[in-house]
């Protein structure tokens, strides 16, 4: 690379271990795809490919790649090659029989790079020889340790050596045998994922772990240290569900999120708009439900703090919203407005607007909210990495992109700045059906470094607290009768499963949002119907309600729970306006964490930051106690449930990596692995309170992206 010359790679995945070749002729770069259509490839005449085979053999099915790297101004690489849009439905029913995702094959997962993009030069990390690391280049879910490679290095003048084939591990443990580090953790307590919690530390080269436990040997004056000084060391936290972006920006605006009552939210309300008093609108967000009588605010109480400004507050869920009348009036809601599909206007007694939007019905004034600019994302995204970053967080999936959200990942990852690794869930419009599939496909189609839009957001109910979550039992009213209510289904159960097909068809994963029992079933339902072999990187967030009959088929049809475990307590929400509006059955079933693991389902961990904290270890003291720790005093919320630690730090690190399809490349603590890791400031597993637990450092790829120090 350093001489200019162009280095051809070609490598396929099988049962045999002589996979990967590397070749130093510049060659023009080739795609060969072999599938259930194809028999064999011995006619393909490719001398640029003839130290690959060429024979196609019986199952399992074989991927030929070839990619071209050439370097450009001295800095950068470019790979270049056939989109696999177009390959997809050949070649997915033969590569997922090995568990492998195309989508991931073909692009490197921590790159995140389409054919044809400018990536950064040290993609090839250039030493005393020519070297190539093989796991970024499979990623995904590649199972790299099945996998041998042989290195052919052509030195200019000097004709081709070549390195006798060796799997990645062995490979990163021959190279640690003789490596120094650039940084080591020290003197902490190391929880790997694998094993038991044990003294030790970690040594970093060239961003990747080279050494774990005793790490004496691999220092050297140039080494950077961090003592752990007796904290836990975990592999970097993944939120799987998490929303950045709306979180940044609401911390930039009227933010509430420090009020803990009705009147300190209205006196913050106050405040903001005394202070900008040229703006249009007031806007924010992060009021509780609870703070109001049945969790719904009154636009009257609005007016007196607000005057005559529209105003519109989201609650901390995302689910409703605050307005004043001056935004009704702007709206034009009033009592003869009816209630969209997929929401509901609350009312006072004679019809009128009371001024609480639920779910749809937030868009009746939020549509006339002034446009944010890019550049207001692009600092609303610095801004959520930030704090995400604080709590030990080093990788997310965005659980709703919008097209403009989108274009502050890519413009941050083109720049640099954004450091995490990112999958984003675009969002399925429910106001349209098949017809967006295209719009999906080229979305997707935009890569960025450490940004992937390869999910996409199903949102199939609301919230119990405004009864839209879709139930399979009728919610009681205030005075416990049943009624006729079991919520709002966003998308029907039969169109959901015909979106599914296709959608999986097109290795696009689905991130679905399943609060209600019934619309955990509709989700299940969809999956099932799949043909096989099933991807199992589909995920339900939220699973409020799960009905008991269907605990066990998340393990069957391969979907992950995706839990958010700061809501499974007894705190005054759940008290005051869940409990009391349930059935017995529903009531009786709510957030089975415990249960889902117990009938083999993968669990996953996401915060749903801004609805509550991304404080992961508040997060995973809930998960262990089903208490909140400002409620102590109040029963565990069906303490069968609970998890273990060991459960919940695995959820937030190997689940989630394995929801954004990177488990190969971190969530352990392991050599070969990226070296994404949080430090935390004491050892939870020894005793105390788990939420007292505070992050000290995070690591990503090496590189210390957050310190308290």
């Amino acid at each position: 690379m350093r001489g200019g010359y162009a280095t051809t790679i070609a490598f396929r995945i099988s049962s045999k271990l002589e996979d990967l070749a590397l070749d130093g002729r510049g060659v023009k770069p080739r795609v060969l795809v072999a599938d259930q259509s194809i028999t064999q490839l011995e006619n393909v005449k490719d001398p640029d490919l003839d130290r690959c085979p060429t024979t196609l053999h019986t199952r399992p099915f074989l991927l030929y790649v070839a990619c071209q790297e050439r370097l450009v101004d001295n800095k950068t690489a470019v790979l270049s090659g056939e989109s696999p849009d177009r390959l997809q439905n050949d070649i997915r029913y033969g590569v997922e029989d090995r568990g492998v995702n195309l989508a991931h094959f073909l692009f490197s997962v921590e790159w995140g790079f389409r054919m044809g993009d400018v990536v950064p030069h040290d993609v090839i990390r250039i030493g005393g020889q020519c070297s190539l690391d093989v796991m970024s280049v499979l990623g995904g879910e590649v199972p790299i340790d099945d996998v041998r490679f042989y290195l052919l290095r052509r030195n200019s003048g000097f004709g081709t050596s070549v390195q006798r084939g060796l799997r990645p591990r062995e490979w990163h443990d021959l190279a640690s045998a003789h490596m120094k580090a650039d940084l080591i953790v020290r003197d902490g307590v190391v929880f790997t994922g694998t094993d038991d919690p044990k003294p030790g530390g970690v040594a970093v080269r060239n961003g990747r772990i080279v050494g774990v436990g005793d790490v004496k040997g691999f220092d050297s004056p140039r080494t950077e240290t961090i003592d752990a000084d007796g904290g836990l060391i975990t592999p970097g936290f993944i939120d799987a569900h998490v929303h950045p972006l709306s979180g940044g920006l609401k911390l930039a605006h009227c933010s509430l999120y420090d009020a803990t009552t009705a009147q300190e939210a209205l006196e913050l309300v106050g405040a903001y708009a005394k202070a900008r008093q040229g703006a249009e609108w007031i806007w924010g967000g992060g009021w509780s439900m609870e703070w109001f009588p049945r969790g719904t605010p009154s636009a009257e109480a609005l007016d007196q703090v607000t005057g005559d400004r529209p105003a519109l507050l989201y609650n901390k869920d995302g689910h409703g919203a605050w307005v004043n009348t001056a935004a009704l009036r702007r709206a034009h809601i009033s009592a003869t407005t009816g209630d969209p599909n997929d929401g509901r206007i609350e009312r006072l007694d004679d019809g009128r607007p009371q001024g609480t939007l639920h779910e749809g019905a937030m868009d009746l004034v939020s549509e006339l909210l002034p446009k944010f600019t890019r550049t207001d994302w692009e600092a609303a995204l610095l801004a959520g990495q930030k704090y995400l970053f604080s709590c030990g967080i080093t990788g997310w999936q965005d659980a709703d992109v919008q097209p403009a959200q989108e274009e502050a990942y890519i413009a941050l990852a083109g720049r640099g700045e954004l450091k995490a690794s990112v999958v984003g869930a675009l969002w399925w419009e429910r106001d349209q059906a098949l017809e967006q599939i295209d719009a999906l496909l080229g979305r997707r189609a935009r890569f960025a470094p450490g940004y992937r839009p390869t999910s996409v957001k199903l949102m199939l109910d609301g919230i119990v607290e405004n009864y839209t979550a879709a139930l399979l039992e009728p919610y009681r009213d205030y005075e416990g009768n049943e009624t006729e209510n079991t919520g709002i289904d966003f998308i029907d159960g039969t169109l959901l499963k015909e979106i599914v097909r296709i959608l999986d068809r097109l290795g696009f994963q689905c991130h679905f949002h399943t609060l209600g029992s019934r619309a955990v079933r509709h989700a299940l339902d969809a999956l099932d119907a799949l043909p096989a072999p099933r991807r199992r990187s589909h995920h339900l967030a939220h699973l409020q309600v799960v009905d008991r009959a269907d605990v066990h088929r998340f393990a069957e049809v391969g979907a992950i729970a995706n839990c958010q475990a700061l809501w499974a307590c007894r705190e005054p929400q759940m008290t005051d306006l869940t409990l009391p509006f349930l059935g017995p059955t529903s009531a009786d079933n709510q957030y089975p964490f415990a249960g889902l693991a117990r009938a083999g389902a993968t669990l996953a961990m996401g915060s749903d930051w801004p609805v509550s904290t991304a404080n992961v270890y508040e997060q995973i003291d809930v998960a262990v106690t089903r208490t909140h720790r400002e409620y102590r005093e109040r029963p565990p919320l069906d303490l069968v449930q609970s998890l273990t630690l060991t459960q919940a730090l695995n959820g937030f690190t190997n689940g989630s990596a394995q929801v954004n399809r990177v488990e190969h490349e971190v969530g352990r603590i392991k050599v070969g692995m990226e070296a994404d890791l949080a430090i935390a400031d004491r050892n939870p597993f020894v005793g105390g309170s788990i939420a007292d637990t505070k992050i000290t450092h995070t690591i990503i790829g090496g590189t210390v992206v957050f310190s308290t120090s």
